[in-house]
């Protein structure tokens, strides 16, 4: 695509185009991106909540599992019928950690600890149905959170809880490893302050453990977790790692607050790069700019071909060549313009035309005045000459060679007269008596008297008309003497034989008269003055028999015109209007 010059059409129709579309595009690159972060972060909002119901869903069922496996516990101590003292008499500790399950705990109805380790949050209110919950378990003097599932039964005059739990982190973890674009931090409360949970179960590095105090709960939220059970989005600007936070209450089975999950998108994630706002803004622009000005482009050049293909039409007809045709495309007011150059690329070319016909009747007029005071002063001699020739051979007694010498002057006088008279002829040529005709009848009677002299010179000469009748309106004698001297050309191209035909058809409306013959054709020099007077390739010929024809035609209103035939040879044509009744 070729880029436009400084200061032309195509770079101003540019300039115009991007000044117009700018500002439009500008709204739409604002509303745009308005739109995409809008709905990126409502959607992002919306990934957020759910993944956070995904992993609270997720310690449900860890609640309702373990709390089957507390109620096979139940049953193990009822067939056991006493209180176990290790986790063999339980089925073995192989059994659970094969199930994921970090300890058993059995409680007594008073809330004394009867087996395994200590644990809070379960009400204290005896149930007789299995039953889970979030709990704060004690182990290696820590507290880690965990998942418990209760299961109450009556034991000797009393009824006992047992707990079976496993960690909170490890079920987080194990759930968020196919997530990798979201950053997981587990929070516990202890003594009313939320602490990292994990922070000695992940055994990560410092960095790691700064990382995760960007995602701690600010005391605001902490105070709404604990009024609600639903997630919340949390929205922290351009300031931390993360685009997003989603945090979750985790609560015991008495309503209390024990522990917040939070889920973060970091800003260093490729999720659409996270973009903000003006970023979109910014890159709908660029993206919209650079798709206009190519537009721009394209859409200048369609305008600008039509003008280019129009100045070049106007340039060739201003050097002349008024048959320099302008396409006409480009819409309406480009049409009407090269219609308008084209029509009047035509009247100039007729103009020329006639033009040139005016000066060539002006050469002729002047050329027939000038042969007429030629012939008269010519004449005068030549009657001198011819009477005193005539006068010497009747008085003096000559010898033969002076008779001959007589004869000489003699005949050249009748060729200069004879020269002279066919001067005259053209000069003079009479306005032609024109009365309805038909050509056909004419070529006929013209290839009768041919005939002999095209058979003595060995020439096959043959007449080709087309179908139907040729009227036309003219001079029988003129036109007659037209085509003989076309004849007579003809044979005298043919010195040694060869083919000539007559022939008479209808093209586009005309009539058409062609002598066409298979000789050398005119030399190349002379094709463009073929009917000028006195232009002629024969050494002794006057130069005026394709003259007259031309004279003739222009007085019937025609046309005479030449053209080389293929393979070899000429064909003159003469070109009549048909006579329309």
């Amino acid at each position: 695509m070729r880029f436009p010059r400084l200061g032309s059409l195509r770079l101003r129709l540019t300039i115009a185009f991007l000044l117009v579309s700018i500002p439009s595009m500008l709204a739409a690159a604002l509303i745009a991106a308005q739109l995409l972060s809008s709905a990126f972060d409502s959607n992002l909002q919306q990934w957020l909540e759910e993944a956070s119901h995904y992993f609270l869903g997720d310690i449900a069922e860890n609640e309702a599992e373990n709390a089957r496996i507390a109620a096979l516990v139940g049953r193990n101590i009822s067939r056991l019928g006493r209180m176990p003292q290790n986790l063999d008499d339980l089925g073995g500790m192989e059994f659970y950690q094969a199930t994921g399950k970090d300890f058993v705990t059995i409680i007594s109805s008073n809330g004394a600890v009867l087996f395994g380790p200590e644990v809070q949050g379960f009400p204290a209110s005896a149930k007789k149905t299995a039953d889970g919950s979030l709990v704060m378990m004690r182990k290696d003097g820590q507290s880690l959170l965990a998942i418990g599932g209760q299961y109450q039964m009556p034991w000797q005059g009393q009824v006992i809880t047992i707990i079976v739990g496993s960690s909170l982190y490890d079920t987080i973890n194990n759930a968020g490893k196919s997530m990798k674009a979201l950053h997981f931090s587990l929070w516990q409360m202890e003594q009313g302050v939320l602490v990292n949970a994990n922070r000695a179960e992940a055994g990560g590095s410092q960095n790691a453990q700064t990382a995760l105090v960007q995602l701690k709960p600010p005391a605001a939220i902490v105070a709404e977790l604990n009024r609600g059970a639903a997630p919340i989005i949390d929205d922290p600007g351009d300031e931390g790692p993360y685009y997003y936070t989603a945090y979750s209450p985790l609560k015991s089975a008495s309503g209390d607050l024990i522990g917040v999950l939070s889920i973060g998108v970091s800003k260093d994630e490729d999720i659409f790069e996270q973009i903000p706002q003006w970023r979109l803004f910014s890159g709908i622009f660029i993206a919209g700019a650079i798709l206009a000005i190519l537009a721009g482009l394209v859409m200048s050049g369609f305008l600008v071909k039509p003008l280019r293909d129009i100045t070049r039409g106007v340039r060739a007809i201003g050097r002349g060549d008024f048959r320099q045709s302008v396409p006409e495309k480009g819409g309406a007011e480009l049409e009407e313009l090269a219609a308008t150059i084209n029509g009047m690329a035509g009247d100039l070319e007729r103009l020329r035309a006639m033009e040139g016909q005016l000066r060539h009747r002006e050469k002729l007029t002047a050329l027939g005045e000038a042969a007429a005071l030629i012939a008269h002063e010519i004449r005068n001699p030549l009657g001198i000459i011819k009477t005193s020739t005539d006068l010497v051979r009747r008085r003096a007694v000559l010898k033969p060679e002076e008779e001959r010498m007589l004869d000489y002057i003699a005949d050249e006088v009748r060729r200069i007269d004879d020269l002279v008279r066919s001067f005259l002829d053209f000069a003079r040529l009479a306005p032609p008596h024109r009365r309805p005709m038909l050509l056909e009848d004419l070529l006929r009677r013209i290839m009768q008297g041919m005939a002999p002299e095209a058979e003595r010179l060995k020439i096959n000469m043959t007449i080709a008309i087309g179908e139907g009748s040729f009227p036309i309106s003219g001079d029988a004698d003129q036109i007659h003497q037209a085509v003989l001297n076309l004849l007579l050309n003809a044979f005298d191209a043919l010195p040694d034989g060869g083919e000539i035909v007559l022939g008479l058809e209808r093209r586009d409306g005309l009539i058409i008269v062609s002598v066409s013959d298979n000789g050398p054709g005119l030399p190349p020099d002379l094709v463009e003055r073929a009917f000028d007077p006195f232009v002629t390739g024969k050494a002794r010929g006057s130069g005026l028999g394709l003259a007259k024809v031309a004279s003739v035609m222009e007085g019937h209103g025609g046309q005479a015109l030449y053209r080389a035939r293929e393979p070899r040879g000429a064909c003159f044509e003469m070109i009549f209007p048909e006579l329309v009744s």
